[in-house]
């Protein structure tokens, strides 16, 4: 039977695949940071997992203190646009979903967890997931604010 570390290792996984996969489809320095800060962040989400998950097979205390970047964006670089496709928005698009099922996954399974130190951190992920889902959105709207204005006809962005 699946823990919530193997769910939520395979759901870190597959962001990780996700980001670094998307990378091909940036060409602007924002993009593509934030794609790799974000792949940076899913790692450390795993081993979060990694490390919880042995730790309550050792029936130990567990000790893992999720750790947080933050991001910043530089606005010049939104500048620097020569061309972004509307897959590019897409790859975003489909990150802001990734991230709500996470949300959604990891508040649930907090709530339904009975250990209060793995609630705790389930929760902390899942306000993780929150603030990549808002960095998300931001880039997202900033993409498609610059290639409205230039003319370039971008792919509508859901809100």
């Amino acid at each position: 039977m699946k823990t919530i570390f193997d769910i939520g290792m395979e759901i870190e996984r597959k962001g990780i695949k996700f980001y670094m996969s998307s990378l091909k489809f940036a060409e602007d320095v924002n993009s593509k940071n934030l794609l790799q800060y974000l792949a940076c962040e899913e790692e450390k989400h795993l081993a979060y997992f990694q490390k919880m998950k042995e730790e309550i097979k050792q029936d130990k205390k567990i000790d893992v203190k999720p750790q947080h970047k933050t991001f910043m964006f530089n606005k010049k670089a939104y500048k620097d646009i020569e061309d972004a496709s509307s897959k590019l928005i897409k790859v975003f698009e489909t990150a802001i979903k990734m991230e709500e099922q996470s949300i959604k996954m990891y508040t649930e399974a907090a709530q339904k967890e009975k250990n209060l130190e793995i609630k705790k951190i389930l929760l902390q992920i899942a306000e993780y997931e929150k603030d990549h889902k808002q960095l998300i959105k931001a880039h997202s709207e900033a993409l498609y604010n610059y290639l409205y204005w230039e003319g370039i006809e971008p792919a509508p962005v859901e809100s």
